[in-house]
């Protein structure tokens, strides 16, 4: 008895899960059935009886043969997922080894890269020490070559014939008649210039310098004051007309003499130089000179207006010629700054004062017709002496074309005092002689008119040219 106990035991677990009802869920059912009917399946279970509606069942296996098959699903499932895992394993190991190996290879190439940067930056202090040494020996050698340069520009100048047709006013005045020459428009005007420097001996140059300087000038006349003709009495004229400049130029002529030297060269001589090597870009051109000026104007006008002689009207017509030369000492200097920037420029700042001693003569001719009728030819010279005192002061940018060539642009500006101290008048009238008691009035109060005749010249210009060295 006890035997057949034990073997239904061992058996019935087999018998008992022999049979699965699959349902539409997904869901399995382990069990034996033990009834069918056409809607339900009853099956035995280890949890007891159940009894499952056929609608929701989506396969009924009989026997071991699905368990055997399920257990086949579930071992190759689990040989696919040790394969995976497998798989994944040695991918992770390669990767893994890939990431290491890269990283290794970015870690050589990082020291690789860092030695190649350090002997690079080794041979480029050693190119620039190298560098500045030789261009500190090249300076040393070559700053002092030939140079030449030329430039041109606009300018606006006030130069000193346009002040001296207004002194002629004064001369007039003297002579009872007043002729005022205001300016009716702005004036216009333009700078060239060229020269050329010359090394002498070590570092001592002589540089020549022109420039020149023309303006255009329209400006009216106003006309008051006597008419004494010979035969009449005097009386008084009024006209107006306009006038311009035939011509004005102004052309200037320097020698100079100068030494280049070093900023760091100077702070050297008071041992102030160490740790500012900026200085060793600093370029200081002191000089002395010589400066001849001369100033070439011609003007003329006309004029339309009536006398009270006669009563008539008149016409008139001025030229008047000017020539005026001088000469004297000047000096200066220049500093030359090669900017800190990764640009070939250089700042050139300059100053230069100097005092002359000028001649300046004036043929005026004037004819006037009447319409009594008659005729009158007045000729004047005039002539007196000046001292000039004056500078300038130049701001500008240099460009490196190339090593011997340069682009530079500056803003020049020039102002000068005329002083006169000695004045001379000679007249000739057509009409008579009133004309050389003026002159002779004008001589004997020299003194006296002189401090009248004092004006400034001033000179604005932008240059640009080129500087070519040899």
């Amino acid at each position: 008895m006890m035997r057949t106990l034990l073997i239904l035991a061992l058996v019935f677990p087999v018998t008992l899960l022999a049979d699965t009802i699959i349902l539409k869920t997904g869901q399995e059912v382990d069990g034996q059935i033990v009834n069918q009917s056409e809607t339900t399946i009853t099956i035995r279970t280890r949890q007891g009886v159940q009894t499952i509606g056929k609608g929701n069942v989506s396969r009924v296996l009989y026997g071991d043969a699905y368990r055997k098959q399920q257990d086949e699903l579930k071992r190759k499932r689990e040989e696919e997922r040790k394969r995976k895992e497998e798989e994944e394993r040695r991918k992770a190991e390669e990767e893994q080894k890939r990431l290491e190996e890269e990283q290794r290879q970015a870690d050589e190439e990082a020291r690789r890269q860092a030695e190649q940067e350090r002997l690079e930056k080794e041979r480029r202090e050693a190119e620039e020490k190298a560098r500045l040494e030789q261009a500190r020996l090249d300076a040393r050698d070559a700053r002092n070559p030939w140079t030449i340069w030329i430039y041109a520009g606009p300018a606006g100048a006030t130069l000193m014939p346009d002040a001296f047709r207004d002194n002629l006013t004064t001369f007039r005045l003297l002579g009872s008649e007043t002729i005022l020459t205001p300016d009716s428009e702005e004036e216009s005007a333009a700078v060239f210039g060229f020269g050329l420097s010359a090394p002498i001996w070590d570092l001592i140059f002589l540089e020549l310098d022109g420039r020149a300087t023309g303006q255009t000038q329209n400006f009216n006349v106003f006309e008051v004051g006597r008419d004494t003709r010979q035969g009449g009495s005097a009386e008084t004229i009024s006209g107006y007309g306009t006038g311009d400049y035939g011509r004005i130029v102004r052309t200037t002529g320097n020698v100079h003499l100068g030494y280049r030297i070093n900023a760091a060269e100077i702070a050297g001589w008071f041992n102030a130089g160490d740790g500012l090597d900026y200085l060793r870009d600093i370029e200081l051109e002191p000089f002395v000179g010589y400066m001849a000026r001369q100033h070439d104007a011609l003007f003329d006008s006309t004029a339309f207006g009536e006398t009270t002689l006669g009563p008539a009207q008149y016409y008139a017509s001025e030229n008047v010629n000017m020539f005026s030369r001088a000469k004297g000492p000047s000096w200066g200097f220049r500093i030359i700054y090669r900017l800190p920037i990764d640009q070939p420029l250089k700042l050139e700042v300059g100053l230069n004062s100097y005092s002359l001693s000028a001649d300046t003569t004036a043929d005026l001719e004037r004819n006037t017709i009447y319409t009594t009728p008659s005729y009158r030819e007045i000729r004047s010279k005039l002539a007196y002496k000046s001292t000039i005192d004056g500078g300038s002061v130049t701001l500008g940018l240099r460009y490196g074309l190339s090593d011997n060539l340069d682009l530079f642009t500056r803003l020049r500006g020039e102002s000068a005092t005329y002083s006169t101290t000695k004045i001379s008048v000679a007249n000739q009238d057509s009409e008579g002689f009133q004309g050389t008691n003026s002159s002779v009035a004008v001589t004997l109060l020299s003194p006296i008119v002189s401090p009248l005749l004092n004006n400034e010249e001033e000179v604005g210009s932008l240059e640009i040219g080129l500087i070519r060295r040899y």
